[in-house]
């Protein structure tokens, strides 16, 4: 990648520089001499410089090469400081980890269909006696006497 964006400004800059020599032949054969040719020839033109510098801003690859200098700059910094640098890995890691943990129990709760033919047929029991839901005993009282649900899950 590297040597295709300096192949392209080279090629960029031959360019130019063919353009200059064109024109200055062009003004050369309305009768100027070379150095008034190659001054007009310039002036026609503008700045080289700054053609080049839009060309290279012109990159559409330019974002990626400011990633790649600041991943260099951050890999520069950290080398210098190992135990800052390993307090952001240890930090890091378990921030991804944490997050990746919750996503897990928030996809298998919540996100997630049940694992049943039709969940919107699915009822809850409660016991006026136990708030807290319904005690073993009970539950077999129910599984054992059911007549009405085609199943029960405890």
């Amino acid at each position: 990648m590297f040597w295709r964006r300096k192949r392209a400004e080279s090629d960029f800059t031959e360019e130019i520089q063919s353009h200059l020599r064109l024109e200055v032949e062009r003004l050369r054969g309305e009768g100027m001499n070379q150095a008034e040719a190659e001054a007009a020839a310039r002036r026609e033109f503008g700045n080289v410089a700054h053609a080049q510098e839009r060309f290279h801003e012109s990159n559409r690859w330019m974002l990626l090469e400011h990633l790649r200098r600041d991943a260099a700059y951050a890999l520069r910094v950290l080398m210098r400081n190992p135990s800052f640098t390993l307090v952001a890995v240890i930090s890091l890691a378990l921030g991804i980890g944490v997050n990746a943990l919750v996503f897990s129990v928030v996809n298998a709760i919540v996100l997630r269909p049940l694992p049943v033919d039709q969940p919107g047929q699915l009822v809850f029991l409660e016991n006026a006696r136990y708030s807290a839901g319904q005690s073993f005993p009970n539950y077999r009282e129910v599984r054992d006497r059911n007549q009405v649900f085609s199943g029960t899950l405890g």
